[in-house]
């Protein structure tokens, strides 16, 4: 059945995660998942404890709101954005996200650290791009 790039409309065989012509990644929505449940996205959403209470249960408290955005550039890659005056950092597999965000991948690791001890680590949720239905 295949796949049309959003970005030149171009067709694509489903084996294809990224157009040829323009480097464009097929488009997915991303989902977080924790020890509580899962959330979806399609579009760009802003993430805090209050979501966050249903993937991550009671470790959500250590949370902003909102802690991170989900967005989706141009290209079709998720990236994180963490927005930068909350209590503690946002990091994806154990490292600060940059102000300019970070892409994300399948397996990543989303998570909240103290800026103290970057060690200590909470409200962990494993990232999954999936297809568009």
């Amino acid at each position: 059945m295949g796949w049309v790039c959003t970005k030149d409309g171009k067709s694509n065989a489903d084996s294809l995660d990224t157009c040829p012509v323009c480097g464009a990644a097929r488009p997915c929505r991303v989902a977080l998942a924790g020890c509580a449940g899962m959330i979806e996205a399609r579009l760009a959403t802003d993430i805090g404890g209050a979501l966050l209470a249903e993937v991550v249960g009671d470790e959500a408290r250590f949370c902003a709101n909102p802690q991170y955005r989900l967005a989706i550039d141009e290209d079709n890659r998720w990236r994180v954005v963490a927005f930068g005056e909350t209590r503690n950092a946002t990091v994806v597999n154990r490292v600060v996200v940059p102000d300019f965000g970070a892409e994300l991948k399948a397996g990543d690791e989303i998570a909240v650290a103290s800026r103290t001890d970057p060690a200590k680590v909470a409200a962990v949720v494993k990232v999954d791009l999936l297809p568009m239905k």
